[in-house]
């Protein structure tokens, strides 16, 4: 291990005491089931994160985290929070804002949980093999709730979610059509089928990049099973970008297949597509109809009765509040209090349902764009760790990362808000503990390089004397 890297090392392990570790685990593995383990609106997480809280406290003392990393890529996430704290002040509904300042505290928590507990390959290696086996687990009841009568009880298709303090949305008068897209969408740990496809769109690249030819295979294939009968057209189109960057990204040979693939898809793609409309299954009607509602999306002219014209009223909302507080924006969360005074379809539904438009809106052009930036350049230095680190678990990890991010940033316009998608905020955990093992055994290499250099200096300059 380089100088640097283990210096670092054991600098963190000098305040990494054992209570502290098991409870930030803890606290990781419990955002990442989410809302399966819950009463109402309080999550097992919210146990975690508060028993971490009042460890770190207690051990403050020791010193912790921050002055240690050798990265500072994490503080941009201190600068933003500090941000929409002050935007309480300004905000158009105090109520959302402190509630959505409160969604901020619980993500920006889980990063520097991850960050705290990875500190070299085999802690990120451990901590990856943890949300694997959570994961998985998900993965396997979602593929049970898609093909089976199965639901979790803590789902929104279950008639046993009243016992757990929530409304089940299967009862009253439905339309047959309706009723079947429900039971056959899974929800797993994320209560929602849009942010289950989002999730799972992070952990995809995972499986891809993995060496193990169970994970490639077999792992690959149910989440992309789950991701279909999801219906989340956004987080099909983000898998299809994930397959043209993993294919693209390294080996050539990758990069032929897919384009051989691409060509023959060309070609059966018309008889296949209407064979697919044709399907009884919804799911399947729906991936055939993924082109036109593409194109529905972009275009100007979509009727606000169906869902993307809504989401165009959403967006056109938005922006029209932004257009009159455009430094400050109006306030974190109070996206929603400019839904409500809208009225109509938008006064219902009130989330933004793109990201990347609610960030702008709520902490305004400077903020929104600084996050954005900061967004890419993780992006960026994610893939130059992939590319140039000779680590191979590092290797790993910043090529799944890379997909993960560039599909995460297509996908989460499917969501109605990815503010409090706790495994949005695992990942980036995971890319800020990778820039810094990077970061650190890079200046390990250079201290070495510069001894090697030193040594072999001394060495001319001791022959020339003699």
């Amino acid at each position: 291990m380089p100088k640097q890297l283990s210096n670092w090392s054991r600098q963190i392990d000098s305040g990494n005491t054992p209570r502290l570790a098991a409870s930030a685990r803890f606290c990781v593995a419990s955002a990442l089931l989410g809302v399966a383990v819950s009463y109402s609106a309080f999550y097992l997480f919210h146990l975690s994160l508060g028993l971490l809280v009042l460890l770190t406290v207690a051990e403050a003392r020791r010193g912790l985290w921050v002055r240690h990393l050798p990265d500072n890529s994490h503080r941009f996430l201190y600068v933003m929070f500090f941000w929409y704290a002050l935007s309480v002040a300004w905000s158009s509904n105090r109520i959302y804002s402190i509630q959505y300042l409160f969604y901020l505290f619980c993500g920006l928590a889980v990063t520097m949980a991850v960050i705290y507990l990875v500190r070299d390959e085999r802690t990120l290696q451990r901590l990856l093999r943890i949300a694997g086996a959570i994961v998985g687990i998900e993965v396997c009841l979602s593929l049970l709730e898609a093909f089976t009568p199965f639901r979790l009880p803590v789902s929104p298709y279950s008639h046993l979610v009243h016992y757990f303090g929530r409304e089940s949305m299967i009862e009253g008068t439905l339309e047959e059509t309706i009723l079947q897209s429900y039971l056959s969408s899974p929800t797993g740990f994320q209560w929602n089928p849009n942010d289950l496809a989002v999730t799972l769109v992070i952990f995809l690249p995972f499986c891809m990049f993995s060496r193990s030819v169970f994970m490639r295979g077999i792992g690959t294939l149910s989440i992309l099973v789950v991701i279909l009968f999801t219906g989340s057209r956004a987080s099909y189109i983000a898998v299809a970008l994930q397959f043209a960057m993993w294919a693209s990204m390294f080996r050539l040979r990758r990069l032929v297949s897919v384009l051989s693939v691409m060509i023959i898809v060309v070609f059966v793609a018309p008889t296949v597509v209407a064979a697919m409309k044709a399907s009884a299954n919804l799911r399947i009607v729906q991936l055939a109809q993924m082109g036109a509602a593409l194109s529905e999306y972009f275009a100007s002219d979509s009727t606000v009765e169906d869902s993307i014209g809504i989401r165009h009223e959403l967006v056109r909302n938005g922006l029209k509040a932004l257009a009159e507080s455009p430094l400050l924006g109006v306030g974190g969360g109070a996206s929603k209090a400019v839904q409500e005074r809208a009225g109509g379809e938008a006064a219902r539904i009130r989330s933004m349902h793109n990201f990347w438009i609610e960030v702008v809106v709520e902490s305004g052009l400077v903020m929104g764009s600084a996050f954005i930036l900061w967004y890419a350049w993780m992006f960026v230095r994610c893939y130059r760790a992939a590319i140039f680190t000779r680590r191979p678990y590092l290797k790993y990890a910043s090529s799944a990362l890379v997909c993960s991010l560039g599909g995460f940033a297509v996908a989460l316009v499917s969501s109605s808000s990815v503010a409090y998608l706790l495994p949005m905020w695992f990942m980036f955990g995971l890319a800020c503990s990778a820039l810094n093992i990077h970061v650190a055994s890079n200046a390990g290499s250079t201290d070495c390089r510069k001894s090697s250099l030193c040594l072999e200096q001394n060495s001319l300059a001791v022959a020339a004397d003699n």
